[in-house]
């Protein structure tokens, strides 16, 4: 990640935005950012991790000026890759209600083609993704990157569990961690699913077997068999049913045809009634037609009779109004014909007048517009002429400017050779530099690998020492640890115990049986006084109830007295001693109160004797129970051994001295373990570590030999190319190639502008001349416009004077035409509209005369051929009376005959419904006589045929239920067979996941406790603990190295006092400052070069102020070597030392009152 631009406002101490260029600020790889105590030096980097983290690195929440609403930041920086990428991010906080500062809007772009690509806006979601650009979380990147105020020493004092994960995810370890266990554990928890799946799975497979399956075959066969036997037996019986069925169809037919026949016998009485009537029918109907063709004529005759007497009178009315309307007719004709034409003439007269006069207005308007065309075409006239006047000594001036700038660039030209043979010169130049400082970086890492070797040297030498003693302190452990003798074993210890425990038992049983018997002896005396006092109240309760019995009893007595008492009557004999006469008091009432009061205390008293009999019976029992668990208790407490709680002390004392023992002689034997394991681990790591120097020191043996050989090469390069440089400077006369180049640069960069600048005058030449060309065409094109405008208007006042005379000489006022028009159009269109109106009254009137006149023709004629008709009709019914004299002489009343006699459409349609019934019924019987004929002698009675069909269907719900169950048991054999086969591949697949949970359990095992990240972060960061020791060396002046622990703790090895080895809690100020320095270092450098995140920046925050002079001066020679083409550093102090030798400095003026908030500007030295 590489910083381009930081924009604050509002942020600590500043209030007025402010930009922080730092591609201008880092151009030299090391720059620097002062200002005094509280000027805003540290709210740079809070500004950077806010607005890539959204918190800042101090924690503070109070972040926001308080003399500002809200703090925006905007960060741009750029992604270093194969394709730079870069991207800005833009931050917004304000105050919420509690006080503190809250994220508002935010966020996130990528640059892609000069083209701004929103990636989230969201501050969740914009921190997520600077996470995922920067590679880094907010901690990290403040601990390797930024190092604010408080942040050196951190990573140096973080230990267990805390260093530990921040190094997991610096290392990105995190594949072979929480990573590696989570799918672990997920790919464990998906096969335990599928096991438990395939566990119940299984359990519904349960029955399936290869002999049930076998089993099921074979009923299926045998069910097959009996459907096969089944099924021939059925065919059979289904022939026999179908001839039964058909002789009982016919019967059935038979039998309803017979039926039928049977009931159509009053239907054929009727028919026979229907032929007679259609006899006299046809001898009656000609006479009664001819009696009502008579009436209806008669009818007819009559209407027509009165419709003409209406239609006569209407025609007069007609008449009538038609001759009124024919004289208004006449009158507007005539006027039509007379008068119209005059008006029209007049109308045609004023027309012709008034389009003369519309001709002349529209003439004074041309007229008035060809004036304002003829005085606006002057004004342009004169407009044209001084313009052109004016361009002319602006084309010459122009002239003379192009012609001044084309010498100019004549006298910049530069000679091509010359400038090919400087540029040849300046290039070999920078080569000679390049080269130089090439070979000097050659001399520092041959003396860095150099002095590397020696220390791999020595390193080897004592880690082979350290091996040698591992072994030797590995082999006395094994000894002690052969030699040790337990005082008792385990399985001994264990028989004591059960021992023990038994005695606790059974002494604890010895004093629950006492406890016991003291209780029970206590309930058995509370037992026996409530028995006491049970048998009291049951005795008080018995005496009690008695006496109520015999009140109750004297008082039944003198009830039944009472009753007998009111049955006798003096004279009758008594039912009880049979007496006559009966000495009794009639006046005596007995009281059936008391009755009642004595029956209910009798009832009340036996209820509560019985249950204090219960209560009686209750306490026998538990009195009886108590007892008898008292002589048991008693029993088994003479049987047990008698045990004392003095001996069952001894013999727990001795057990817990044995189990001390014991316990030591393990805890002895598990250190001697727990060393031995921590030897041999130590010996491997030692060997490890071996390893790896023996690979360093091969690696640095031959890194000193390419150096060497690097140097040399560099070295002739460096004299060729000096000696070429010579030459080419004796052949140009040039000293400095590099200052001549600027200047020919200079020279062209003048050439080029003026170049511009002359186009820019040639085009603006061009432009005035073509103005003055369209300024001249203009002027003449606006007077030609000008003499014909002129002649125009001449011509338009000739004709205006014409017309104008004309229309005087036929009307006086020519305003008035349109009002004359108006009143002779209101005189035709009246005339013809009353003449219209009268004539269409006429024409109507005229066609309903004519109408109404050819009705009454038509009925007149109508009421002769009536009466003409009438009589033939008399002449027919005259004639027909005669021929059937003999029937009408038995008739009543001829009229009557004649009205209610059946009509043709009646007798055509009973005649056809006698036919009907007659061919219906002559075919029914020859049904019947068919039917009897295929009967013949076989007859079939409904008990037979009831019996054959019950036969039947019997066998066809044999059939079936056969045909079901083959059916299920084939579908179970389906079933079956596929569950066996799929039962195979889930055994199969059973077994499979077993064997993988296997596996993954014991891969869970080897990866508990993260033990195997711990090792590879520990490893990693030995190698960097190395270069940090190298760096730490270099900067002390090889007082102070540092190394690492085995359990991955740093400590310090301090040369000034023997070589001794520090705690990192006992370091000063200075010395933490520069231990954390040389480790930050490396470590950036680390990730930077492992290309886990593209890293080109580092920070440090203070420190600086614990350094003597001799320390801060190395510690800027060692800054000023770290830096390079993709790392950036940048030093944030107050230090006036540091400010001297940093080359581009970053300076902050502090806030001031009523002058705004800090600013800053950028210096160089």
């Amino acid at each position: 990640m590489k910083p381009i631009r930081l924009t604050i406002q509002g942020l600590n101490s500043f209030i007025e935005e402010q930009t922080i260029d730092f591609t201008t600020l880092s151009q030299n790889g090391l720059f620097g950012i002062f200002g005094p105590t509280g000027s805003g030096k540290s709210t740079i980097l809070d500004g950077i991790t806010l607005a890539l983290y959204n918190e800042t690195p101090r924690g503070t929440k109070n972040f926001i000026n308080t003399q500002s609403p809200s703090a925006n930041i905007i960060f741009e920086f750029q992604i270093s890759g194969a394709t730079p990428k870069l991207y800005k991010v833009q931050r917004e906080f304000k105050y919420n209600k509690s006080g503190n500062a809250q994220a508002g809007k935010c966020k996130i772009v990528e640059y892609i083609v000069d083209e701004e690509v929103v990636l989230a806006d969201k501050s969740t979601t914009v921190t997520k993704i600077c996470k995922e650009l920067v590679g880094l979380e907010c901690d990290d990147f403040t601990r390797t990157v930024v190092l604010p105020q408080g942040k050196f020493s951190e990573f140096l004092t973080l230990t267990g569990n805390d260093r530990n994960k921040m190094l997991e995810r610096l290392f990105h370890l995190q594949q072979y961690g929480d990573n590696l266990t989570d799918k672990l554990k997920m790919i464990s928890d998906e096969q335990k699913v599928l096991c438990s799946t395939l566990d119940g799975e299984l359990k519904t497979y349960a029955g399936v077997t290869a002999e049930a399956v076998e089993e099921v075959s074979q009923n299926v066969k045998a069910k097959q068999k009996q459907f096969d036997e089944l099924k021939i037996s059925y065919d059979k019986l289904i022939l026999e049913f179908e001839n039964a069925k058909t002789m009982w169809d016919l019967q059935q037919n038979l039998q309803n045809c017979l039926q039928i026949f049977e009931s159509l016998s009053k239907q054929r009485e009727d028919i026979k009634y229907s032929q007679k009537v259609i006899l006299f029918a046809k001898k009656v109907l000609p006479t009664a037609e001819a009696v009502d063709k008579v009436r209806k004529q008669q009818s007819k005759i009559n209407d027509t009779k009165e419709s003409i007497e209406v239609i006569q009178k209407n025609r007069e009315s007609i008449k009538e109004s038609l001759d009124n309307i024919s004289l208004e007719w006449n009158k507007y004709f005539s006027m039509k014909e007379e008068k119209i034409p005059q008006l029209l003439e007049s109308h045609t007269n004023l027309n012709s007048i008034q389009k003369l006069y519309d001709e002349t207005l529209k003439d004074k308007e041309n007229l008035k517009s060809k004036n304002e065309q003829q005085q606006n075409i002057s004004t342009k006239l004169q407009t044209f002429k001084t313009r052109l006047e004016n361009s002319i000594p602006v084309i010459e001036n122009k002239k003379l400017e192009i012609k001044q700038i084309e010498e100019n660039i004549t006298a910049l030209e530069v000679n091509p050779t010359f400038e090919v043979q400087v540029d040849k010169g300046a290039k070999l130049t920078e080569d000679i530099k390049n080269i130089k400082a090439h070979i000097e970086e050659l001399i520092e890492n041959f003396n860095a690998n150099h002095a590397k070797l020696k220390k791999l040297d020595e390193q080897k030498i004592t880690l082979e020492k350290t091996q040698s003693m591992q072994k030797q302190k590995i082999s006395l452990i094994n000894e002690q640890l052969e030699k040790g003798v337990a005082p008792i074993t385990e399985d001994e210890l264990k028989q004591k115990e059960i021992e023990l425990s038994k005695l606790e038992q059974q002494f604890q049983t010895l004093t629950d049986t006492t406890k016991q018997l003291n209780d029970l002896k206590d309930n058995i005396r509370k037992l026996n006084l409530e028995h006491e006092q049970l048998l009291s109240s049951v005795q008080q309760y018995s005496s009690e109830l008695q006496e109520a019995k015999n009140q109750l009893k004297a008082l039944e007595i003198e009830s039944l007295s009472n009753q007998l008492r009111q049955n006798l009557i003096e004279g009758e004999p008594c039912s009880v001693c049979g007496s006559v006469h009966h000495n009794v008091d009639y006046n005596f009432k007995f009281d059936i109160t008391q009755l009642n009061q004595a029956e209910n205390k009798v009832e009340e008293l036996t209820k509560l004797l019985e249950t204090e009999n219960k209560k009686l019976a209750q306490c026998e029992a538990q009195l009886k129970v108590n007892l008898d668990i008292k002589q048991n208790l008693a029993n088994s407490q003479k049987n047990s051994p008698q045990i004392t709680d003095c001996y069952l002390k001894e013999e727990t004392n001795t057990i817990l001295d044995l189990q001390d023992k014991l316990k030591n002689f393990n805890s002895t034997q598990q250190n001697l373990s727990a060393n031995l394991e921590a030897e041999k681990e130590a010996h491997n790591l030692t060997q490890l570590e071996l390893s790896t120097t023996n690979a360093n020191w091969e690696i640095t043996r031959e890194n000193v030999k390419n150096y060497k050989q690097l140097r040399r090469e560099q070295e002739v390069n460096l004299s060729n190319l000096e000696i070429k440089l010579q030459e080419l400077s004796n052949l140009t006369n040039v000293e400095d190639f590099n200052k001549i180049k600027n200047e020919l640069t200079n020279q062209k960069e003048q050439s080029h502008e003026l170049k511009t600048i002359l186009s820019e005058q040639k085009s603006k030449l061009q432009i005035c001349e073509n103005l003055a060309k369209t300024l001249t065409e203009d002027y003449n094109s606006s007077t030609q416009d000008d003499i014909k405008i002129t002649a125009e208007i001449q011509t338009l006042e000739a004709q205006l004077a014409i017309k104008n005379q004309k229309i005087h000489s036929q009307i006086e006022n020519p305003d008035t035409i349109q009002e004359q028009l108006i009143n002779l159009e209101n005189q035709i269109n009246e005339i013809n509209s009353n003449f219209k109106r009268f004539d269409e009254q006429k024409n109507i009137l005229t066609n309903k005369f004519h109408d109404i006149d050819k009705n009454y023709k038509v009925s007149v004629s109508t009421l002769q051929q009536l009466m003409e008709q009438q009589k033939l009709l008399e002449e027919t019914k005259n004639r027909l009376f005669i021929e059937h004299q003999y029937i009408i002489d038995e008739q009543v009343d001829l009229d009557h005959i004649a009205i209610n006699c059946i009509t043709p459409e009646e007798l055509e349609n009973l005649i056809s419904e006698c036919e009907t019934f007659v061919k219906e019924d002559n075919a029914r019987q020859a049904i019947i006589s068919d039917l009897q004929n295929k009967i013949g002698n076989n007859t079939l009675t409904e008990t037979e045929w009831n019996a054959i069909t019950e036969h039947k269907l019997e066998k066809e719900r044999l059939l079936e239920t056969t045909k079901e169950e083959l059916i299920h048991l084939n579908q179970n054999f389906s079933r079956i067979s596929a569950d066996y086969e799929k039962l195979k591949i889930k055994l199969t697949e059973h077994k499979e996941i077993l064997d993988k949970q296997s596996l993954l359990e014991d891969l869970s095992k080897l990866l508990k406790g993260k033990k195997f990240v711990e090792f590879m972060a520990v490893q990693r960061l030995k190698y960097i603990s190395i270069e940090a020791s190298s760096r730490l060396m270099s900067i002390t002046n090889g007082q102070y190295a540092l190394e690492i622990k085995d359990n991955g703790n740093f400590i310090i090895r301090d040369y000034k006092n023997g070589g001794v080895e520090r705690e990192v809690s006992t370091l000063s100020g200075g010395e933490i400052f520069i231990t954390s320095l040389a480790l930050a270092l490396s470590l950036s450098a680390e990730i930077q070069l492992k290309g886990s995140s593209p890293l080109e920046l580092f920070f440090l925050d203070e420190g600086f102020g614990t350094l003597d002079e001799n320390l801060l001066e190395v510690v800027i020679g060692s800054l000023e070597k770290l830096h390079h083409e993709k790392l950036k550093v940048g030093i944030i102090s107050h230090v006036e030392a540091i400010k001297e030798r940093v080359p581009v400095k970053l300076l902050i003026a502090p806030a001031k009152s009523g002058e705004g908030g800090s600013k800053v500007k950028i210096e160089y030295s």
